[in-house]
């Protein structure tokens, strides 16, 4: 697989999101990365994280899909992630407008999401990309 983007960090035993910031030598709560490798300050060293990344892989298949731009305002990329039978799946959303965001939190129960789009062309012109690890 190669890296292609950095989607964020949380320190898991501190409990906070980690800031990225462009410099090699970060400090305590901040993270830097470059092509895929990631520096944290050394305050911070036995902490447990969770890394979030983009990335594409020497197999599988991308498919983009173009549309005409239809208008302008605010937006968003959406990346969405699932398994199935052990395969992986993704679709990247390059224009995308909320229209609804909710999280139903349960107290001893899985947090439900209510999120409400419409998808549209970027200023150059895709819709959306799927992928596949086969």
């Amino acid at each position: 697989a190669t890296f292609t983007t950095d989607t964020g960090v949380v320190d898991l035993t501190a409990g906070i999101v980690l800031t990225r910031v462009a410099g090699p030598t970060p400090a305590t709560g901040q993270y830097a990365v470059t092509a895929g490798v990631y520096t944290f300050a050394a305050a911070d060293a036995g902490h447990s994280v969770l890394l979030s990344y983009l990335y594409t892989a020497a197999t599988g298949k991308t498919v983009t899909m173009k549309n005409t731009l239809m208008g302008s305002g605010s937006s968003y990329v959406m990346y969405l992630f699932n398994t199935f039978r052990s395969k992986a799946f993704g679709v990247k959303l390059f224009a995308v407008t909320l229209d609804s965001l909710a999280f139903a939190i349960k107290n001893e129960d899985y947090t439900l999401l209510d999120v409400e789009y419409d998808a549209y062309a970027d200023s150059a012109g895709n819709v959306i990309e799927a992928y596949t690890a086969e």
